[in-house]
């Protein structure tokens, strides 16, 4: 499970893909059969990371914003 930043707080959320596509690939390289959680407001991010996502969950609230959880299968 992780939390990366996406944004809201820390600057433009643009500015973050080259993070996610970089923690994807790590996650990607190094944990084969593992599942991953994520969770940030902005899908456009999730999909910087390049994984597997099955559908999102619904939209909670997360220190004042509306998060979702992006959830892997076992990576391959």
């Amino acid at each position: 499970m992780v939390n990366p930043p996406y944004g809201a707080r820390i600057g433009e959320a643009g500015d973050l893909r080259a993070l996610y596509g970089t923690l994807g690939k790590v996650l990607r390289e190094n944990f084969s059969g593992w599942r991953v959680g994520l969770v940030t407001s902005e899908p456009a991010l999730a999909r910087a990371a390049g994984l597997p996502f099955q559908p999102p969950g619904p939209p909670i609230a997360h220190g004042g914003l509306r998060v979702k959880l992006y959830r892997t299968g076992p990576l391959q």
